[in-house]
């Protein structure tokens, strides 16, 4: 692994505009499972019942019931070595322009990444469906606390929260933006995602298209792998600490 980690450094060290790409598997070791895994969420709640648009809009109650009971996996998470890595080669190295990811967890920003484009919005933030009134997670949590399910506004519109659902669209403005950073970049590092889900799994193919090199980090292998220089298989934090690690050895003007 250590000559894959230098030849990845190799690569940022040279890169001038690094964006990087994450999905589910950055955040595992900050204590939340992949939803999709043998102990994820799914498998105790069916998704189209419980996390599809189409079921909130049926039956609101059932997501925020969901939500209340799992809410505090997400509440409790810290940002891992992986995460607080990211925000070194921003402010240390000046490497890290923005940060794409698909979690909802809001921890790219906890460890202090500036630009974090969330493709599948936040748990942060919550809106109400009839007036389109923001609400802060603390003002939902006082509804749920008080067994208000669903929470709802003054207006009487039912609130709902900023992350995507199964069936629902992802925001235009926020996938643009990605897609301009990707275009963009000379670097693209994608981490812990199975580029499984699109629009957003065709970032490696439309980066390596445009003549950026692509590294991949990931446990298991991707059917973008081949497109990428530097492929890692192994966790997120501990890949991304010898990344580090072998950039600082490396003595280069950054």
């Amino acid at each position: 692994m250590k000559e894959l980690i230098d030849q990845a450094s190799e690569i940022i060290a040279k890169s001038k505009y690094v964006v990087v790409f994450t999905g589910a598997g950055i955040s595992t070791e900050s204590g939340i499972p992949d939803f999709r895994s043998t102990e994820g969420i799914w498998t105790k709640y069916d998704p189209y019942e419980y996390g599809s648009y189409q079921g909130f809009l049926k039956d609101p109650s059932k997501y925020w019931m969901m939500a209340k009971e799992t809410r505090k996996i997400i509440e409790d998470a810290k940002p891992n070595d992986a995460h607080k890595a990211l925000a070194t080669l921003e402010h240390e190295y000046c490497k890290v322009k923005a940060v794409i990811t698909q979690n909802i967890d809001y921890l790219h920003t906890t460890a202090g990444n500036s630009k974090v484009l969330e493709l599948h919005g936040t748990y942060q933030k919550n809106f109400c469906m009839d007036c389109t009134e923001d609400f802060s997670i603390d003002d939902v949590k006082k509804q749920l606390d008080s067994n208000i399910i669903p929470p709802k506004c003054e207006c009487g519109g039912v609130i709902k929260s900023s992350s995507i659902l199964f069936g629902e669209p992802l925001p235009t403005s926020v996938f643009q933006k990605a897609k301009l950073e990707v275009e963009r970049c000379d670097c693209l590092i994608v981490i812990g995602t199975s580029l499984r889900v699109q629009p957003a799994a065709s970032f490696p193919f439309m980066a390596a298209t445009s003549g950026s090199k692509v590294i991949i980090v990931n446990n298991e292998q991707t059917d973008f792998d081949h497109l990428a220089k530097v492929v890692i298989h192994g966790n997120a934090s501990s890949v991304m600490v010898k990344l580090l690690e072998s950039l600082r050895k490396m003595a280069i003007d950054f």
